[in-house]
């Protein structure tokens, strides 16, 4: 796996990875992410459907989108991923005339086109070019113009539980590296410990360890990047010990910190 973050690009992350029978958990990111399958078939599951892409297919998540991946058969799966923000996103789209005021959404299901699979990955390529940030935007323009649509309405929640679910999220966010004591966080909410993890994985997609340990990983990542020693990261992160920290870490990213560390360039 190779990893490259482009600072001046809004933080803009390029992966190149080849996995073989590899499962990743139900997760989310932060970021639209934009995946590439170059070889092979890469398995996907969502909250209402499970599919696979074949080669030359344009996978496109939309942010805190929950999802898992895997293999689909015994032959390994390559495939390239960038991981934009939403505010670059939006800036192609509006260049491109893009006038809905609402996020940006795009269906769950395998994007087959050839120019804009060829476009993205000539950018992929060639990271540092002078002309990455014109051809992207018109590659994203293209995107949004083809294949997005406004967000979704979420109907079927009540709006007091999802003021319970986000604020209950922001204090697990804030206190990721903290014991998670769902009881407590319950408790404060005036919901039963079921009824409180029910509540919050309906709003966010993941039941609350679940989500916490997402938002651990995600600090060790930022925090390995950063230079920090591996012991610290997992301290500061709230692994209890170095064998807890790689296993979770390479359950989500796929690699071991020592491996992601290596892998991991910034421009």
């Amino acid at each position: 796996m190779h990893i490259t973050r482009i600072s001046s690009l809004d933080g803009l992350e390029l992966k190149d990875a080849t996995f073989s029978k590899q499962i990743f958990p139900a997760h989310f990111h932060d970021s639209y992410s934009l995946g590439l399958i170059e070889e092979g078939i890469e398995q996907l599951t969502f909250a209402d459907r499970t599919f696979a892409a074949p080669a030359r297919s344009i996978i496109v998540i939309n942010p805190h989108d929950v999802h898992a991946n895997a293999f689909f058969d015994a032959d390994p799966w390559r495939y390239r991923a960038l991981y934009l923000g939403v505010e670059m996103l939006r800036f192609a789209a509006r260049r491109a005339g893009w006038r809905e005021n609402g996020p940006i959404w795009f269906a769950r299901e395998a994007i087959q086109d050839d120019w804009l699979y060829a476009a993205l990955l000539r950018i992929h390529n060639n990271p540092a070019a002078d002309t990455t940030i014109s051809d992207l935007t018109d590659a994203l323009g293209l995107l949004v113009r083809r294949y997005a649509t406004s967000a979704p309405e979420s109907t079927f929640i009540r709006p007091a539980l999802q003021a319970v679910v986000a604020d209950a999220a922001a204090y697990i966010r804030q206190h990721a590296a903290d014991p998670l004591r769902v009881e407590a966080l319950a408790a404060q909410h005036r919901l039963s410990p079921t009824g409180f993890i029910r509540a919050f994985k309906q709003v966010t997609g993941l039941p609350p360890i679940a989500y916490a340990l997402l938002h651990r990983v995600s600090q060790a990542k930022t925090l390995i990047t950063a230079g920090y020693p591996l012991v610290d990261v997992a301290l500061e992160t709230g692994f209890y010990d170095q064998s807890h920290f790689t296993n979770y870490f390479k359950r989500y990213v796929g690699l071991t910190p020592v491996a992601y560390r290596t892998a991991v360039r910034v421009i």
